[in-house]
């Protein structure tokens, strides 16, 4: 069973605060910090608040637990009011799940909504109170309502205010010291994948902000507008609560058992001076990971540079082309479509980042041959023929091409961008895919010489030296009998005069030859001569 405890940050001992043979659950300190409020099941299966004091120098309870509530139904979800005096809470006393204000002094309980709610949590300058509701959507969204005007079913005067709206399951929120922003749990992606959104899912925190600067009122907040996502979906994260210092609890299945974690009130990405610096932390936290933790908070980091800096376009584009691409690693197609489609909707004025979207979705490969062919096309009128965007266009239209077994159009694919002038990113690339495409036709000379012009022309770019010598050597090491894989190597031998690093390739492939048809004394004149 559950019981309470409490432990002093950041390495205090753990105290237990109840012990019984009912589970305790559901604890909220007072303001003042000498009393707990709870939820205990000791004598209601379906709960009641109770109340301890507490020593938390001396480390110790004072007394025993006092039952303040004694409603045979559901009591649960407690939250004190700023000076102490009072606890709101969720119950079905009514008949249906609704909040409800206890009086400490008096132990009188008043309702404070008649329409649904529950999970409160009171503001610090007890104003408002922030609760769970399904009146607007039946998975949950957070409401408030002001604590001195309770709702009534006779009056058309509006008290309860949406915070958050439809789509994600929304629900424990949460008030920060300074009363401007609310942490909550959210449920947004389906974990499990059963094609839904559930509470089976994993839930993840995030945050709302109200208001930068004064008092927080209704007007002033924008529906799904501020909500900053905290933590991700890989585990199960609930619970979210404040620090005095700013910093977040939470509880996580992330350690393998349910356990109490805390972060910074912002997450792992704090904001930075400028979207471009936003943006770089992200590269420099995560741009070399790649387990899904790392991938989906760099996700999270890459939504941060919209989330703080919404009017710096060029970064915001830029990001979200960062944020397809790390969509499309963890095979989530669809949503990558959906993040460059934003690209190209919103930010058509970035010609060449609109393009490169639009590229992005082609190589997805979730629209058909005909269409993604028609794609590159506008694609290369519109950027310049020189860009990198153009290259990738031109190859990317000879493969699709060649998927439809039209070589002659992708043979000219390939030549359009071997045409272009200077040196071009992807040009080696072209050359390669054409030499593929000529051993496909059986010219085996013209091939290796296509390879020979790469090895040759890109002899200062290790990547494309080789690539191109596995081409060129391919052929050849599926020969099995020994003569003829020889007389194969001298011919390229031939070939490679003036390529000193393919040249040393096929003397060393002509040794290691040797050697595995046991003529060592050859092989090793054969390895002497390899050229340095």
């Amino acid at each position: 069973n559950a019981d309470i405890w409490f432990k002093q940050l950041p390495g205090g001992r753990s105290v237990q605060i109840t012990k019984h043979q009912s589970e305790d659950l559901q604890p909220v300190w007072s303001p003042d910090g000498d009393r707990i409020a709870f939820v205990s099941k000791r004598r209601d299966a379906l709960g009641d608040i109770w109340l301890v004091s507490v020593d938390t120098r001396r480390g110790r309870v004072r007394g025993k637990p006092i039952q303040l509530t004694r409603h045979l139904g559901f009591d649960q979800n407690p939250s004190f009011s700023p000076d102490g005096e009072r606890l709101v809470f969720c119950s079905d006393r009514d008949g249906s799940l609704n909040l409800w204000i206890y009086d400490l002094l008096s132990g009188a309980v008043t309702p404070l909504t008649v329409h649904g709610g529950l999970e409160p949590s009171w503001s610090k300058k007890g104003e408002w109170v922030v609760f769970t509701s399904y009146r607007y959507d039946m998975g949950g969204d957070l409401c408030l309502i002001d604590a001195s005007r309770p709702e009534s079913k006779t009056s058309t005067q509006r008290t309860v205010f949406p915070i958050t709206w439809e789509g994600p399951i929304d629900h424990q929120p949460r008030w920060s010291p300074d009363g401007r922003e609310i942490v909550f749990m959210r449920y947004d992606r389906d974990t499990n994948g059963d094609s839904r959104i559930t509470p089976d899912d994993n839930a993840s925190i995030w945050k709302k902000l109200l208001n930068k600067t004064g008092s927080v009122t209704p007007e002033q907040i924008v529906l799904g507008r501020d909500e900053i996502q905290l933590t991700t979906e890989v585990h199960h994260d609930f619970e979210p609560c404040w620090c005095v210092d700013a910093r977040l609890l939470f509880a996580s299945n992330r350690g393998g058992g349910l356990d109490c974690w805390q972060m910074p009130a912002n997450g792992l990405f704090s904001e930075t001076p400028s979207a471009q610096e936003q943006y770089m932390l992200v590269l420099e936290s995560f741009g070399e990971l790649i387990t899904d933790e790392a991938l989906y908070q760099s996700i999270l980091g890459y939504k941060r540079v919209e989330d703080y800096f919404l009017n710096d376009s060029l970064w915001v584009a830029r990001s979200l082309i960062q944020m397809g691409e790390v969509y499309r690693s963890l095979e989530r197609y669809e949503d990558a479509k959906r993040i460059f489609q934003s690209v190209i909707d919103r930010f058509s004025q970035f010609i060449d980042l609109s393009a490169l979207a639009k590229l992005k979705i082609v190589t997805l490969g979730l629209d058909s041959v005909d269409e993604r062919i028609e794609s590159c096309r506008n694609i290369i009128e519109s950027v310049d023929e020189t860009s990198s965007i153009a290259a990738e266009a031109w190859i990317l239209l000879g493969d699709l091409y060649l998927e439809q077994g039209e070589r002659g159009q992708a043979f000219i694919a390939y030549g359009r961008l071997l045409e272009t002038e200077g040196r071009v990113q992807l040009k080696p690339l072209a050359s390669l895919k054409l030499g593929e495409l000529l051993q496909l036709q059986g010219q085996e000379d013209a091939a290796r010489q296509q390879f020979l012009n790469v090895q040759k022309e890109y002899a200062d770019v290790p990547i494309w030296r080789k690539r191109a010598s596995e081409r060129i050597l391919s052929r050849i090491q599926s020969i099995e009998n020994t003569q003829e894989k020889i007389r194969a190597y001298q011919l390229i031998l031939n070939d490679a005069r003036g390529v000193p690093s393919l040249a040393a390739e096929v003397q060393l492939a002509i040794g290691r030859t040797l050697f595995e048809d046991d003529q060592y004394d050859m092989a090793e004149r054969e390895l002497e001569i390899i050229p340095t």
